[in-house]
């Protein structure tokens, strides 16, 4: 849980390791994600892709 309020920005940095969340009262919460969720895996980018397709089709 980044606040006990909604959030209501958000801001990435360029490379991604970086998340600055803000709340509606102006709280501003800058998180540092880990490698595991900032730098894409080897087969990262053909799950996406594959998950991508099955959500198209069911819709």
């Amino acid at each position: 849980m980044v606040c006990d309020e909604s959030l209501n920005a958000l801001r990435v940095q360029e490379h991604g390791r970086l998340v600055a969340c803000g709340s509606h009262s102006g709280t501003v919460t800058l998180l540092e994600l880990s490698d595991g969720l900032c730098n894409i895996q080897r087969n990262e980018k053909a799950s996406v892709t594959a998950v991508r397709t099955l959500y198209t089709q069911a819709s």
